[in-house]
């Protein structure tokens, strides 16, 4: 499926939380510490992955992927031939008196 991304960010870098915490609604504050560097690739790599869609959606009739489901009717026929095994039958014995 193709799809166009596009990603709008704006960033700011703080030196420390309280920084981060006054800077208004409109960035994203990246808190900046002596120890650690940013990496620009990262940081645009990271805003791209949060802007793609969480599932991919297309219009009827558009998905090349053909599925095969098994007949419904057939399915719960097999199931009715069988008989299901209760797992709490061992149970049953420890209520028998001796």
């Amino acid at each position: 499926m193709e799809y166009n991304v596009e990603a709008d960010f704006s960033v700011s870098f703080a030196f420390h939380e309280d920084m981060a915490r006054s800077m208004t609604g409109r960035y994203d504050p990246i808190v900046l510490s002596p120890d650690k560097r940013v990496s620009l690739v990262e940081l645009i790599e990271d805003d791209l992955l949060l802007s793609l869609p969480m599932f991919s959606s297309h219009s009827d009739g558009e998905c090349q992927v053909k599925t095969v489901y098994a007949d419904q009717n057939r399915a719960v026929e097999a199931g009715n031939d069988q008989k299901k095994s209760n797992p709490f039958s061992v149970l049953a014995n420890l209520k028998k008196p001796e």
